[in-house]
């Protein structure tokens, strides 16, 4: 307090000092003194506040005074949010920058903002996070029980299920005829997304939690969305549902089971001759994908041990694609590496329907330059070529020995056998060992 005391004094000699523009007055409390007059020279203490008059100084001076620092509530109008730290899916408000759509407005207030399926579907993507369990939001649920739509608006989050009940009441409002189709493969999860019928064309269309479950009404069936959805997330086979909206989504309230009605299972390699297989594996995600015209093997995200081969340092397998095309009667397999440098390096070589290799190319980048570097070349016959230069790449004037494009083919013809092996977590062990 003594201090505070002494700035004061302080202060109300310096304004007592300073020149005068007019003879205006204006008063100015201080704590512990009374500030002198233009005529006075001495500071009179006081335990009580006071207040003195003292003319206008020619630089205005503006007086702090310490104030206890509180809390300032957030706002909690909509026009205030603003990104903040406050979890995005919590209870408090949070606020948001201007020019982003703002996510608490009601049903009532958004249906002005959407004329058309695409606005919704936009409006849908930008304004709802996606969730992969809507539990850890709406609290416990199950697979037959929905959220209401101000419930998904209150809490501006959900997963395929909420993107339904919400894409299906703005496209109700539109004055299109909105159902749920849900499927559900033999292994993993489902998948549900908002089938509407425009009755111009009589076609059908799809909207759903992201953009990815858009499309415009170009169906001539719902069978054939169903076909879409399953090719579009590689499952063979999956059963079918129709789900009914209800109006009383629309309306706030607890959740709610909809009527379900069964179609016809999905089996793409009956209808179209397509299978996906897929499995998870100790160093990666094995998966096998059929075509009419083809296949494709590969192991991704993988972690496998491995050297480069050009600079002999440790490096990581990544990734490795086997691909078969039916009219070219040839493989292209793909290996991509990292070694502990940042180094990159994915090597692709094709072999012939007797597995043996016929072209090559090596893209390599390092981590200090901006741009990789890709060669390519024909591999010779084994008795062809001299070995200082078995493979020339004449764009790039890049010429490789016999024993560089033999540990490019030995790389990938020993992922491919990898690939092709029927149980590839059993042969694992054997093919990093031959390695």
């Amino acid at each position: 307090m003594r201090f505070r005391n002494l700035s004061a004094a302080v202060l109300a000699a310096t304004l007592a000092t300073t020149p005068m523009m007019a003879q205006t007055k204006r008063p100015l409390r201080a704590t512990g003194y009374v500030a002198p007059t233009p005529t006075g020279s001495t500071p009179v203490a006081a335990r009580t506040p006071a207040i003195a008059t003292v003319p206008i100084a020619t630089v205005p001076i503006i007086v702090k005074r310490e104030v206890a620092p509180t809390r300032t509530p957030v706002p909690t109008s909509p026009e205030h949010r603003v990104y903040s730290t406050v979890p995005r899916y919590s209870d408090a408000p949070v606020q948001r920058p201007v020019g982003i759509s703002v996510r608490s407005k009601g049903l009532e207030a958004i249906l002005g903002e959407i004329g058309s399926p695409e606005q919704a579907q936009q409006w849908v993507s930008r304004n709802i996070d996606y969730v992969r369990r809507s539990s850890l939001v709406f609290g416990r649920g199950s697979d037959n029980l929905y959220n209401r739509v101000p419930a998904i608006l209150e809490k501006r989050a959900g997963n395929c299920k909420e993107g339904f009940v919400l894409m299906a009441g703005l496209l109700r409002n539109l004055g299109y005829d909105v159902s749920g189709l849900a499927l559900m493969p033999e292994q993993g999860d489902g998948h549900i997304i908002a089938v509407y019928r425009d009755r111009t064309t009589n076609k059908y269309g799809t909207a759903g939690i992201s953009n990815g479950d858009f499309t415009m009404p170009v169906y001539s069936t719902i069978d054939a969305v169903a076909s879409e959805v399953a090719l579009q997330h590689l499952w063979t086979k999956a059963t079918v549902r129709n789900v009914a909206f209800d109006d009383r989504l629309l309306a706030a309230g607890p959740q709610i089971t909809l009527q379900t009605t069964t179609r016809n299972n999905v089996d793409l390699q009956r209808e179209i001759g397509v299978a996906f297989e897929s499995e998870k594996l100790d160093y990666g995600t094995y998966s096998k994908r059929q075509y009419p015209d083809g296949m494709a093997l590969s192991i991704d995200d993988a972690l496998i041990p491995s050297r480069d081969t050009t600079n002999n340092r440790l490096s990581v397998i990544t990734d490795m694609d086997a691909r078969y095309s039916l009219e070219k009667r040839h493989w292209q397999v793909t290996v991509e590496q990292q070694d502990t440098h940042s180094a990159y390096r994915r090597t692709t070589v094709f072999f012939d329907e007797s597995y043996r290799p016929t072209f090559f190319s090596i893209y390599a980048n390092d981590a200090r330059r901006l741009h990789g570097t890709l060669f390519s070349a024909i591999i010779p016959a084994a008795s062809l070529g001299d070995d200082d230069r078995y493979a020339t790449d004449s764009l790039n004037n890049r010429s490789f020995s016999r024993t560089e494009v033999e540990s490019y083919v030995r790389l990938a013809r020993s992922a491919l056998e990898l690939l092709q092996a029927r149980e590839a977590r059993s042969s694992y062990a054997t093919w990093h060992a031959r390695r």
